[in-house]
């Protein structure tokens, strides 16, 4: 093929791909629940040069090819631009495209109505094209608005199966780069744009497939961390409700064998009543609350770090509502119990360490169901001055040098995930955090 097109022709190709790509770029923006703003311009930067991958793709490639390169620019304006996760980017770059060929076939349909009943006729090849894209871009946005909850609850169910995503994803970028060597053999390897435009595809799915593999392998690692820790988390829940049950037992043998004094034995009255009283204050009278959380991982985790804070002297006050239980293990993926384990045990550790600082020494759990989402509430007591407009900034901490996950990058982590929201105030000398969670109720 010999591009012997004009300077225009060039100029109305580039414009055409621009266009689509940042239609692309918005479209992926409204499906990830993501605000509309002006990025860096590294994002514009990568625009451009994916824009002009477009141009060559669309001219050089044939059929299917132009199918997988299409999806593989889509692929990385998630990943390079969006920043989202291999299989985010893969599933999202497969919608998009979906979405592109609707937006086509509806507006070749509008040309054709517009065509026979009103002669539109545009001046030139270079306006027709901006009109068309433009159009494209409007109307496939306009789908991603309309279908983007729908799209995230179907890709969360998907990650419930990341290694068959990885799976597919790895089959694909093997193809690809299959197909690259094919068309460098029936080109007879010579040495030409050809050539050229082959090996920066194959060298950029071999960087893909590695991204693959280390990504696979850091999902089983993380999934194997899990696994223990949720295994830890149980058995410290086990023996608190032990323990728990074991008091209760107590309680109610030195309750029996009260009935049985006789009334003149008052030293030994006085002695049980002590007893009765100070087993009333006794550890662990939120174990029965805590038990309404469903979401087991959750639970485990809570147990945890409320023993923890029990055992730091703590004065715990727990309310969990009993419409709670409308969430179960099946309402969360991994993927999202994972995200919540973290940010959870960040918010409990950050709000433990500051009771201990405060002199009140207090710290509240509440969770509770309201319009459809689950709302998690950590207050604590604390000292000092807490500035809530830096809290989420990075190097932002408020437990001093080198602790622990960190708010930033909790919050980094709830703007990545759009089934979180969350909420920092101070209220009555208490600082709160109230973490909401859109999940899918049980059945």
């Amino acid at each position: 093929m010999i591009f012997n097109y004009d300077l225009m022709t060039w100029i109305t190709f580039f414009t055409g791909a621009f266009i689509c790509c940042f239609g692309s770029y918005i479209s992926g923006k409204l499906l990830l629940n993501k605000k509309i703003k002006l990025e860096s311009w590294f994002s514009y930067f990568m625009l451009v040069i994916l824009s002009i991958l477009t141009v060559f793709n669309s001219l050089i490639f044939e059929n299917i090819i132009v199918i997988f390169g299409t999806i593989l620019i889509l692929f990385l304006i998630f990943k390079i631009i969006l920043k989202e996760n291999l299989i985010d980017s893969f599933l999202y770059s497969i919608v998009v495209y979906i979405l592109i060929l609707i937006s086509e076939v509806t507006v070749s349909l509008i040309m054709v109505v517009f065509d026979s009943l009103f002669k539109i006729n545009l001046y030139n090849d270079f306006i027709k094209s901006i009109f068309i894209n433009i159009v494209i871009l409007f109307i496939s946005c306009f789908y991603a608005n309309l279908i983007k909850d729908r799209i995230r609850i179907i890709v969360s169910k998907i990650n419930k199966y990341s290694v068959l995503s990885i799976l597919v994803l790895g089959i694909i970028t093997i193809f690809i780069m299959l197909s690259s060597m094919y068309n460098l053999y029936l080109n007879n390897w010579l040495f030409d744009y050809k050539f050229i435009l082959n090996m920066v595809i194959f060298i950029g799915c071999v960087t893909l497939l590695l991204n693959i593999l280390t990504q696979y392998l850091k999902n089983r690692e993380i999934e194997d961390r899990y696994i223990l820790l949720q295994d830890y988390l149980k058995t410290s829940a086990e023996l608190i409700e032990k323990y728990s049950s074991t008091v209760h037992r107590y309680k109610n043998n030195l309750i029996a064998i009260k009935g049985y004094i006789k009334t003149s034995n008052l030293e030994a009255e006085h002695y049980i009543d002590n007893l009765l009283e100070n087993y009333n204050n006794k550890k662990y009278n939120w174990i029965k609350k805590i038990n309404y959380i469903e979401i087991k991982a959750i639970r485990y985790l809570i147990y945890y770090k409320l023993s923890k804070a029990e055992n730091s002297n703590l004065k715990i006050m727990v309310d969990v509502s009993n419409n709670v239980k409308e969430y179960d293990s099946n309402s969360i993926s991994n993927k999202q119990s994972n995200t919540l384990l973290d940010i959870l045990g960040e918010y409990f550790d950050n709000a433990i360490y500051a009771s201990n600082e405060s002199k009140e020494k207090e710290l509240n759990f509440v969770m509770y169901e309201e319009n459809q989402q689950l709302i998690i509430v950590l207050a604590n007591t604390f000292v000092g001055n807490i500035n809530l407009a830096l809290i989420s900034k990075n190097g932002y901490t408020t437990k001093g040098k080198d602790h622990g996950f960190g708010l930033y990058d909790v919050e980094k982590s709830i703007r990545d995930n759009t089934w979180l929201n969350c909420k920092y105030e101070i209220i009555d000398n208490y600082f709160t955090v109230t973490l909401k969670l859109d999940l899918k109720k049980n059945d």
